[in-house]
């Protein structure tokens, strides 16, 4: 194991060993040496504003129901291991997603590789299908208070929350775009593209989803604080557990 994640191991478990102890239940350190986990080494960009990242990550493992964590940061690189019992990669890099959320206007969708130049980003819903969206967005990820999945009698939908500033913003949008598409960008990729009816002016997003399973992950997607920005995975190691060993 490397020293930066002896030290995670060593003096960033202390905090959570210590909470554990308080309620009277196992230590971080315990879980993971009963049932294994996960380790990253991961770098910033240049610039990155590493100390916001960690407090990001430190945010999501805090809201994660069914994942333990510490993480530590030493110049550009962030150090992280999770521990749970049915803890893997796609689990647990829903931590490392940027989380980007965006609307923009929809200007144009071709199936297949555009040939144009512009913004073209991928459907979720058709991965043949590309979408020319406005650059710059119209809104980021700022301007999202919350959002939550439910059922109704048309399907599953994502229920969004603007802050007041998005929502004022997103009235204008939908005013301007009356009978033609919105799309709703996480992370480079079109999740929705809904046409607009009327202007939007409540603050509040439904997103039409074709499987509840999709919704409820997008759902805590749009929750999740975002990363200030994209991080690369240097090394992932899996940690075995010394149980029985």
């Amino acid at each position: 194991m490397t020293q930066p994640l002896t030290r995670i191991l060593g003096a960033s478990i202390v905090f959570v060993a210590l909470t554990s102890l308080a309620c009277g239940g196992p230590t971080f350190d315990e879980m993971l040496d009963e049932h294994g986990g996960l380790s990253f080494v991961l770098a910033g960009e240049p610039g990155c504003p590493i100390d916001d990242v960690h407090r990001v990550l430190e945010q999501r493992i805090a809201s994660a129901a069914d994942l333990n964590g510490v993480a530590s940061v030493d110049q550009q690189r962030v150090y992280l291991v999770v521990q749970g019992e049915f803890v893997d990669s796609d689990g647990a890099n829903g931590l490392l997603a940027p989380n980007q959320v965006e609307f923009a206007r929809v200007l144009r969708t071709q199936v297949g590789s555009p040939g144009a130049s512009g913004r073209w980003l991928t459907s979720e819903q058709d991965p043949g299908t590309h979408v020319l969206v406005s650059d710059p967005s119209e809104l980021g990820p700022d301007t999202v208070a919350g959002a939550h999945a439910e059922h109704t009698d048309y399907g599953p939908v994502v229920m969004v929350t603007l802050t007041p500033a998005g929502a004022d913003a997103f009235a204008v949008l939908t005013s301007s775009q009356v009978g033609q598409q919105v799309a709703i960008i996480v992370d480079d990729e079109v999740v929705s593209a809904p046409h607009v009816q009327e202007a939007i002016t409540e603050g509040v997003v439904q997103i039409s989803m074709s499987d509840w399973d999709d919704a409820v992950p997008l759902a805590q997607a749009l929750n999740a604080p975002p990363l200030p920005c994209a991080l690369t995975v240097l090394e992932t190691d899996v940690i075995g557990p010394s149980a029985g060993r």
